[in-house]
């Protein structure tokens, strides 16, 4: 299996998903975590409802973890490193994207558990989640067998197919904007309309996981190309020779 069979995923090696381009999403995902990070060790020092062995071990886990998500991010930085390791690189922002889509739950937690909002949001909080995960694992599923059938090559078909897909992509949808729904107005029913922000705020988690999701397959996808195949290992552009 060459190029021309994996054409659809090898021309986004040379541009949105060439090395470069994955080091400067690793700069955006970074500067976002941090926001979150911060906020959520801002709640576990500040309120007493956070202060406990569960949220230090949290805070303690997701320091560590961002802190090497820095250490990792420095030394793509360099245009040289990204190219010369750049499976690495693939295999690394497939795992960062993949907690990025699930860290802006951490931040909605911490709120809920300060205000006491606890009941019944974080149960349809969860759900919502879990089905986030069970739709990244059947796209990642069919992503591996249009792989295999050789459905990649350029006049064949691309990861989604928008226009063929409607039925399916409604049939995805409509079942976390029911979960959203319920979530509401049991929310406002237990907690009263205090909790509307928290709400739109898991409709921004909902909405990042879901966006996210739809991507993933495809760092997934790349990632195994560049193991498998050597014509995923692309040459550093000319261009960032002659800068460094």
């Amino acid at each position: 299996m060459g190029k021309s069979d994996l054409y659809q995923l090898y021309i986004n090696v040379l541009d949105r998903l060439s090395p470069d381009a994955m080091s400067g999403w690793l700069i955006a995902s970074n500067l976002y975590g941090a926001i979150i990070l911060g906020s959520v060790l801002m709640g576990i020092f500040n309120n007493i409802q956070l202060n406990n062995t569960l949220w230090h071990t949290i805070g303690i886990v997701a320091t560590v973890f961002y802190i090497v998500q820095i250490v990792v991010m420095l030394f793509f930085f360099s245009i040289k490193n990204s190219y010369k390791y750049q499976k690495f690189l693939s295999l690394w922002t497939s795992i960062v994207a993949t907690k990025l889509s699930i860290d802006s739950y951490l931040f909605l937690f911490a709120t809920l558990e300060t205000k006491g909002y606890t009941k019944p949001i974080a149960y349809y909080t969860y759900a919502l989640i879990g089905v986030g995960i069970l739709l990244l694992i059947i796209l990642t599923i069919r992503g591996f067998k249009r792989l295999k059938n050789d459905e990649f090559r350029k006049e064949g078909k691309y990861l989604y197919d928008f226009c063929k897909s409607k039925r399916s992509i409604g049939a995805v949808t409509i079942f976390p904007i029911v979960l959203i729904v319920i979530a509401f107005f049991r929310s406002i029913e237990s907690n009263g309309y205090e909790i509307l922000s928290s709400c739109f705020f898991l409709i921004i988690c909902v909405v990042l996981q879901y966006i996210l999701v739809m991507a993933i397959p495809e760092l997934y996808l790349l990632t195994y190309c560049k193991f498998k195949y050597s014509e995923f290992t692309v040459d550093i552009p000319k261009r960032f020779l002659k800068k460094h």
